[in-house]
This record gives C-alpha cells, structure tokens and sequence, in this order.
C-alpha cells in the first residue's frame, strides 16, 4: 500500500476515535479501539498508567526509535453537527489528539508490515490534558525507554496556525514551562454594616490580582527576545456567598507560563510580592500553591539539525503552550512538530475540526524518520 492509500485508514480511525472521547486515564474504550486496531500485529503490548498502551515491534537491531500520541480528550460539549460527532455528552476530542492516535495507528501497520533497521516503540499514553505533569511522566518513569534502548523520541501536535498539512517545528525551546497555581486568601466574616469587625477576603483578593497584573506588566516590558515572554493569568475567583456579608476566604486558580526557568521563578517571586502587599495593606492571610505542571518542552538541536531531509517549517518563535511530551526530552533526545489544520479553529473550541487528509503529511513524516534517519 502507497502513502496515499492510508488515507482512508486514517480518517476511520479519526472519526471512530472521535466519537468516544474520554478524559484524563478513565480512557476504556479508547484503549480497547487501540488494542483491537493493533492486536493482531507483531509487537509486545505493555500497559501503563491505567489505560495507556505501548506497542514494541522487535526489528531486530540494537536501538529504537519512539513515537509518542497523547489519547485524551477535554470536558468540553462539541457543537459541530458531524455524522462523527461525539457520543460522550460533555466530552469532546477538541485538541487534536484523535488525529494524533489516528496517525500512530497508521503507523503500527506501516511498520508492522515493512522490515526496518531500528526497532520502534509506539506510545499511546493517557493523562496529557489533566496539567498534573501525570501521563508523561509517569511513563517515562516506567523505564520504557531504557528497557528498549531508545535512540530518540517524535511527536507530532495539530496545530491551527499553519496551512494544511504544513509541518512546522523549531530547534531548542518550542513550548513553555507551565504550572497552576492556587492562591487561598483567609479573612474574617462580619456584617457588611460593620467592616471594622471583619477582614475582606474578597476585597484582598482583588488587590492581589491587581498587583500581581501590574508586576508582570513591568517584567514583560523588559522583554528583548520571544524567550524572555512570560504569563500570568489570573482565571478564576471564588469568594462570598451573600451580598450583605464580608467574606472570611476567597480562591484564586490561574496559572504560569515561561520559556526559560529563571523567567518562570521571577513571575513566581512578583505573585508571592503581590500576596505580601495585599497581606500588610489589608489583613488577611495568604497561601500559595502550585502544581508540579510540566518542564519546557526543548527540542534536541543536533536531533532536529539530523532531520533536514524533511520539509519542514521553522517557526520564527516558541509557543506558549505547554505539552507533557516534554518529559521525554528530559530523557532522551526528542522534537516535535505541529502539523497545520489551515482552518483556524482554536485548540480546545468546541468547533475544533479539521480535514482528514492531512494525517497522510503526519504519517508521511513519521515513515520518513524511519526510513532515512
């Protein structure tokens, strides 16, 4: 079968995928389409985390390539009125990451079927989405890679803001370190007809998301490269159950992003000055928690300088989005790409779709590393 046959074999995988979506490990049918898809191939099938898959095809040589896809999806209803459209009420594969399973399903038969100079490691792995630096860590802590000798790791990411079927990348940073963040505030209740007697945990959350804002502003107008960019996103507020009543707590749930680890802990110091501020000025008590979130997502340069005979777009800038396949790099070498949708529909919308034949470029690309890396 030529490239161009899988064309067919790619969009049903998509679109059965898409109809079942699940989230974070909870992923049953998900991973029962997998093994059924992939059963009867030539391969050693481990489990890992719960519901993830890895399918180890013994080439015979002494090193393996990996291939990684995340299998997820996100609690969102989708709107797009499809023959394919989800079935799970209030799930919807809106990331991408049922094309992204449909391709390494495209590529188990490909190299289930073809004698190859590496072995190759296929990794179908849960919990991407959850931002609780779970799914990829926990598999790259199984010792998968060891066990197989892996020689290096490829992803690829749908990516909106490239024409359809373009494939882009970058060597060194492609995406940002990420963590979320809990900022607690503890006050004290009292009538709203007399202040004096209560502490305004609302009103010191307020004054802390303020000032924190106003720090970062200040840190992003000393910026001088796209790696020095940094977030801070205060995204929701939690505080008071009756109008006429001074709340005792209030919660903060935002996150931070950077592409070096010296900018990240400057936005960490400028958010625990903020809570320091409102604290003196105000009174009232604050926590602050993070989440082990994941690393910078770096692309190995000698790794990516190897893969020139792909055509590949280099982005002129990191993304400020943050991906769990950075665990892999922190093992062995790793790049991945963002493959173009050219429809412009954000990640996460509930009218994320996209055309099927662009999966052939993916599985196009994947076939080339095999073949000529």
């Amino acid at each position: 079968m030529g490239i161009a046959g899988y064309t067919e074999t790619l969009r049903a995988h998509r679109r059965a995928l898409h109809q079942i979506p699940e989230l974070d490990r909870a992923l049953y049918k998900t991973k029962d389409y997998i093994m059924q898809a992939i059963g009867g191939y030539g391969c050693e099938i481990t489990e890992h985390c719960e519901t993830g898959l890895c399918a180890f095809f013994d080439k015979g040589a002494d090193s393996t390539l990996a291939f990684r896809t995340d299998m997820d999806a996100l609690p969102i209803t989708e709107c797009n009125e499809v023959p394919y459209k989800s079935q799970h009420e209030g799930k919807m594969h809106a990331c991408g990451h049922d094309g992204h399973m449909a391709m390494l399903l495209g590529l188990a038969k490909y190299v289930n079927d073809h004698d190859l100079h590496y072995n190759i490691l296929l990794m179908f792995q849960p919990a991407e989405e959850s931002g609780g630096a779970r799914g990829g860590k926990e598999l790259c802590e199984s010792g998968i890679l060891e066990r197989h000798n892996t020689k290096a790791v490829f992803g690829i990411h749908l990516w909106p803001f490239l024409s359809a079927g373009e494939i882009g990348s970058r060597p060194g940073v492609l995406m940002s370190r990420f963590t979320k963040m809990l900022v607690q505030v503890k006050g004290k209740s009292a009538h709203a007809t007399a202040p004096e007697k209560g502490i305004n945990a609302l009103h010191a959350a307020c004054r802390f998301v303020d000032r924190a804002y106003a720090k970062h502003d200040a840190l992003i107008e000393t910026v001088k490269a796209a790696e020095e960019k940094t977030i801070f996103c205060a995204g929701v507020l939690n505080s008071g159950a009756a109008f006429n009543i001074i709340p005792d707590a209030a919660r903060i749930d935002g996150t931070i992003r950077a592409f070096e680890d010296e900018r990240f802990e400057k936005v960490q110091a400028l958010v625990q000055e903020a809570a320091e501020e409102a604290e003196a000025r105000l009174g009232a008590k604050f926590s602050i928690e993070y989440t082990e979130g994941y690393p910078i997502l770096c692309n190995d340069p000698a790794l990516y300088k190897s893969l020139d005979f792909l055509s590949l777009t280099e982005l002129a800038e990191p993304l400020l989005i943050s991906e769990d396949f950075a665990f892999y790099g922190l093992r062995v070498p790793c790049v991945m790409f963002m493959l173009g949708t050219g429809n412009d529909i954000a990640l996460h919308s509930e009218r994320f779709d996209f055309n099927e034949d662009i999966l052939v470029k993916g599985l196009e690309a994947y076939i080339s590393i095999i073949e000529n890396f």
